[in-house]
């Protein structure tokens, strides 16, 4: 039995509210419910959240089993275009051009890393865990720009970087 959850597996025994029932489903299966509720309730908006946690999904997952995440940064890797919320978002940010976008949203690993960062943006309501997300992702920009002329002959990370510090600079402001 799982040592972190075990006590409200036994406590509950199947019998869970949905407090218990929330904390000891995996990820995977929290979305799944979460479709099960938009189809349910016919929620439109439910539905698209649905599907940008799909592809929030596959960044958890490659995080979660030590994947390498920018070991291939180059264009046309999405399997789907870029879910229409996101791109409304992306537009709406200073500097944004349409071809960086697209050219950046075209590889499947920042389609990810984007959509994550908007469902935070958008779904977590509370400020301190919010300001606490925009410390912690403006601390790794920085790390990133830290020794950024060890990539300067690299557009193809440069690039990326730059296009990731836009988004966390605009949707994540520090304090």
């Amino acid at each position: 039995m799982n040592h972190h959850c075990g006590d409200i597996i036994v406590k509950y025994d199947g019998a869970y509210p949905i407090w218990a029932f929330l904390e000891v489903i995996p990820f995977g299966r929290l979305v799944s419910f979460y479709g099960f509720c938009a189809d349910r309730f016919a929620d439109k908006n439910m539905k698209n959240n649905y599907y940008r946690l799909l592809t929030c999904k596959e960044i958890r997952n490659a995080s979660a089993h030590s994947n390498c995440i920018l070991n291939d940064l180059k264009a046309r890797t999405a399997s789907h275009d870029t879910n229409a919320g996101v791109t409304k978002a992306l537009m709406s940010i200073e500097g944004m051009n349409k071809n960086f976008r697209k050219n950046r949203m075209s590889n499947a690993r920042i389609q990810q890393i984007v959509t994550l960062l908007y469902m935070h943006k958008e779904i977590v309501t509370s400020e301190g865990v919010h300001k606490k997300a925009a410390k912690d992702l403006q601390d790794v920009i920085a790390r990133a720009f830290k020794n950024n002329d060890y990539y300067k002959n690299n557009p193809m990370l440069k690039g990326t970087f730059d296009f990731l510090k836009l988004v966390v600079d605009s949707w994540f402001t520090p304090e």
